[in-house]
């Protein structure tokens, strides 16, 4: 089966089903994945060194093909840029797929953002290809909510096209329960509803004991430094919590668009226990993750994030070490039962700091006990292999035809 895998942002960008996803569905014998996707420019909204912007590329990394398609890149506030990055890749995926999609036999997406299953249910519907739609991101509340200007206006139309694009679906496939039930009230099909985890990207052997010495407990976070994310509330947790312990220390790993303007808001007080470091590869961010004390997330307090689970939870269950939420819903719900994480209240940087002091003042003994018991839950409940299996599962349609 030639299988179409179509995702706006796909390696080298920070993706949760990426190059190694394609792969993975690329292992069965038989079956073959075209990855369709755009030139690497998020989060930075630059576009990456070693790539220039051309009407089709083509490349095979590990043996899947990768077509890039040509986009305006941009991921900050600015809307028109983000609206401009949007439109542009829908363009060109539509007028490409209108041409080339007739050769695969099915069309599987990844989304945000939702015009990219725009598309892909225009041309599958005119080449007669089933489709399935992975939703990560519930549009247009996360649109709405991220502060671009002039996105509530656009909600009404937004909306419209999620409901035409969830009925186009031969099958979607939900990152949680919560959102599940949000698609089938919006007009998902229910009986063509899945709902399949995200899982880590990186599953090591556990990984050892803390290795760096010395009195400091370190905080960290990894992943996109935008707005959802509100950081904001971290640092002023950290100032908190310093001031009561001063071992307490908080590293951020990352870029995104917030980055800036919250290096900004660090005085040189702050400089001594918070700091920033961009994005590095990912076997380099092993290592440094097994000299965290505790991983760190936080989601701002925003209803639809109530049934959202962060890819970054999987993954940090998966490294074997204690976790911070600032969190609710499904998501908390997660991390509670792993037996790995404090879970408290988001937006709250007194309940995030009293947190920070508790985990900081506790034994190695329970730090060990934390990450064991965490990465035994993501094993049972999360791993890779569980998920693939079961989105191939999805891959055989009612008539029992793999292709339609």
């Amino acid at each position: 089966m030639n299988i179409l895998f179509a995702t706006q942002i796909f390696d080298p960008e920070p993706v949760m089903k990426g190059l190694l996803f394609a792969k993975e569905l690329q292992a069965v014998e038989g079956d073959r994945v075209t990855v369709v996707t755009g030139f690497p420019n998020y989060p930075a909204g630059k576009i990456y060194d070693g790539y220039r912007i051309r009407p089709i590329t083509r490349e095979v990394r590990d043996g899947v093909e990768i077509i890039r398609l040509p986009l305006v890149p941009g991921h900050g506030r600015n809307p028109l840029w983000r609206i401009a990055n949007y439109l542009s890749f829908f363009a060109s995926l539509l007028v490409w797929g209108l041409f080339a999609a007739r050769k695969y036999d099915l069309v599987y997406v990844y989304h945000p953002p939702m015009t990219v299953g725009f598309a892909a249910a225009l041309f599958s519907a005119v080449h007669r290809k089933p489709f399935i739609l992975e939703v990560q991101d519930l549009w247009p509340e996360s649109v709405v909510a991220s502060g671009i200007s002039g996105a509530g206006a656009l909600e009404r139309g937004l909306a419209a096209m999620c409901r035409f694009v969830y009925r186009r679906a031969t099958h979607i496939v939900a990152q949680s329960h919560g959102m599940a039930d949000k698609l089938i009230e919006r007009g998902a099909n229910a009986s063509a509803m899945s709902v399949i985890y995200n899982w880590s990207n990186s599953e090591p052997a556990p990984l050892p004991p803390r290795s760096v010495p010395g009195d400091a407990y370190e905080f960290l976070y990894t992943g996109n430094l935008g707005i959802y994310q509100d950081l904001g509330t971290a640092i002023a947790a950290t100032r908190i919590a310093h001031a009561a312990d001063s071992r307490v220390r908080l590293t951020m790993i990352g870029n995104g668009a917030e980055k800036a303007r919250l290096a900004e808001s660090l005085t040189d007080a702050d400089r001594a226990f918070i700091r920033f470091r961009d994005s590095v590869p990912q076997e380099d961010l092993l290592e440094i993750v097994a000299n965290a004390d505790c991983l760190l997330l936080h989601l701002r307090d925003m209803p639809f994030f109530e049934f959202t689970i962060p890819s970054k939870i999987p993954f940090y269950l998966a490294m074997a070490r204690p976790v911070l939420a600032g969190i609710r819903g499904e998501a908390a719900g997660i991390l509670r039962d792993s037996g790995a994480a404090e879970v408290v209240a988001p937006e709250s940087p007194d309940a995030m700091a009293r947190a920070m002091v508790a985990l900081a003042r506790e034994t190695p003994e329970r730090r060990e006990a934390r990450g064991r018991q965490g990465a035994a839950y993501y094993h049972e409940h999360l791993a890779r292999n569980q998920a693939i299996r079961r989105t191939r599962a999805l891959f055989v349609f009612p008539d029992g035809d793999k292709s339609r």
